[in-house]
């Protein structure tokens, strides 16, 4: 039996899988940036398989195994199945179950590039490749990440 603990847009369970909420869709993040709905569509289709799964964007510390993506609720909502074999993937995992413990989450963010944007407004990216999403200890770039 899976325990799921729900906060927020995270979900947790005991086989070390995380459910989270990695960018917010429509809204100005803190690079002057407008994510527009549909600008991770193509490369959760195209370049999945290539997507990480990072601690802090530190490219040396891989700590999970993408496992879906999706754009839901005006979100980017990623499952990652952390990696319990090794200390850190245990350490971020352990954090997860704390936070959520107590009705709070880690914050997460994205690697990305921008590859269209709206000719009318320059801040709003119409399409994003997606490199890698992001476990936070610190705050993420775009506020309305939970």
């Amino acid at each position: 039996m899976d325990l799921i603990v729900k906060t927020k847009s995270n979900e947790v369970n005991d086989a070390g899988i995380v459910t989270i909420a990695v960018n917010a869709i429509g809204n100005l993040d803190s690079h002057k940036q407008i994510s527009a709905t549909g600008s991770f569509d193509k490369t959760l289709v195209e370049n999945f398989k290539r997507t990480r799964h990072f601690l802090n964007h530190d490219r040396d510390i891989l700590i999970g195994c993408p496992l879906s993506g999706k754009e839901e609720n005006k979100l980017i909502v990623m499952k990652s199945e952390m990696n319990l074999d090794i200390e850190k993937g245990r350490d971020v995992y352990s954090f997860y179950k704390l936070f959520q413990k107590n009705e709070m989450t880690l914050e997460h963010s994205v690697g990305v590039e921008p590859v269209k944007f709206d000719k009318s407004d320059k801040r709003i990216v119409l399409e994003w490749r997606m490199w890698e999403f992001s476990t936070l200890y610190d705050w993420a770039s775009n506020p309305n990440t939970p």
